[in-house]
């Protein structure tokens, strides 16, 4: 079998890297999330709580990953047994196939409750937020939670009973796979077109109902600009349709990497499902930020700057007045030693510009005369 490049999303350390990194801040934007609830002082709703089960799926999806990178059945090349003379992805099974077909197998069931939650969260937020005064808008929310709840428990199904009752074959060769199973590639192609047609749908519906808020501009923006976030959750959902095309046009080939393609394929899950709960939070978040505006930021910059403007002149004034204090002392002990130096010399002139000592002709004659005296 010819090595398939490995791409960055199928090295373990990034894989690893981004499962620990989107399950950390997922828990973090979810607890934030209910505190904001509690300083709001709201009662906490259903969309709230279904962020719970949402989260816990996207644990059991890292702790899924985890476990394959650490057993080599993910991010790792598919290994030849030593003296093995068949094709491998057709005749010979190996304990790393057959885990990492497992782990493609628990991976889709667990996305498609993670990824149906969260977007039961966004349309039951949406619900609360602009269904209040326009019947229209509410029944065409609750039409569109119904198709994500028919959506998530179809596509669960699918992926339970792919093998239909052929649960075996899942731990057999691809070839069971392949003769026991539904095409798996083509059914895992329509899921992710399904969803990103449901994301696109999801995320443009709040812009027109925002746009007739009877807000200012600038606010309406703001707002659009926190709900148009969920572009990240497209772009993901475009991403995954792509390397499932892939997987699609190269099939259960001879010549792919089966471990690598696997891990393709649970990697962009993954991500996807950890910014669809940044996406789903974002919203509720923005009240710890309402009072952060760029005219706020600006003034707290220049205060900053203010601050250390004037500890850098107290700092000089500080430098000025001790100069200032020890020149002080100098003229002084130069005054006492001065007064000193007169009473010690009765014959020294009490005024400088007669002073002998600063006359050098002066001083010379002083010295004869006492010469002359001691003779």
């Amino acid at each position: 079998m010819a090595e398939q490049p490995m791409k960055y999303y199928q090295e373990p350390v990034h894989v690893v890297g981004t499962t620990i990194f989107l399950t950390v801040l997922n828990i973090v934007l979810i607890s934030l999330r209910f505190r904001v609830r509690s300083l709001q002082k709201l009662p906490l709703g259903l969309d709230d709580w279904i962020m719970i089960p949402a989260l816990i799926m996207t644990m059991l999806l890292g702790i899924d990953i985890g476990y394959g990178v650490s057993r080599k059945a993910l991010a790792y090349r598919t290994e030849v047994p030593p003296g093995s003379t068949g094709d491998l992805t057709f005749e010979v099974i190996t304990d790393q196939i057959l885990l990492s077909f497992k782990i493609g197998y628990m991976f889709n069931i667990t996305f498609v409750l993670a990824i149906g939650f969260v977007k039961s969260s966004i349309l039951l937020f949406y619900l609360r937020l602009f269904s209040i005064k326009n019947g229209k808008v509410r029944v065409i929310l609750i039409t569109l939670i119904i198709i994500v709840v028919m959506w998530t428990v179809a596509w669960l199904f699918e992926s339970i009973f792919n093998c239909k009752l052929n649960f075996w074959a899942v731990q057999g060769t691809s070839q069971d796979l392949k003769n026991k199973c539904v095409d798996f590639s083509a059914a895992d192609l329509t899921l992710c077109i399904t969803d990103f047609v449901i994301d696109v749908a999801i995320i443009i519906f709040p812009i027109p109902l925002i746009w007739n808020l009877n807000a200012s501009t600038r606010r309406k923006i703001a707002t659009s600009g926190v709900f148009l976030l969920g572009i990240g959750t497209i772009a993901t959902s475009l991403v995954r349709v792509v390397v499932v095309s892939k997987i699609v046009a190269i099939g259960l080939a001879t010549d792919s990497d089966q471990v690598l393609t696997i891990t393709a394929y649970v990697y962009w899950g993954m991500v996807e499902t950890g910014i669809g709960i940044l996406v789903a939070c974002l919203p509720t978040l923005a009240f710890l930020f309402k009072d952060i505006t760029f005219k706020s930021i600006m003034t707290a910059t220049k205060r900053l700057f203010c601050k250390v403007h004037l500890n850098s002149t107290s700092l000089d004034n500080d430098s000025i007045q001790a100069q200032s204090l020890s020149n002080d002392i100098y003229q002084k002990k130069t005054s006492i030693s001065t007064k000193s130096n007169l009473s010690s010399r009765p014959w020294m002139l009490a005024t400088s510009g007669d002073d002998p000592m600063l006359d050098q002709d002066s001083y010379a004659m002083k010295d004869i005369i006492n010469a002359r005296e001691s003779v």
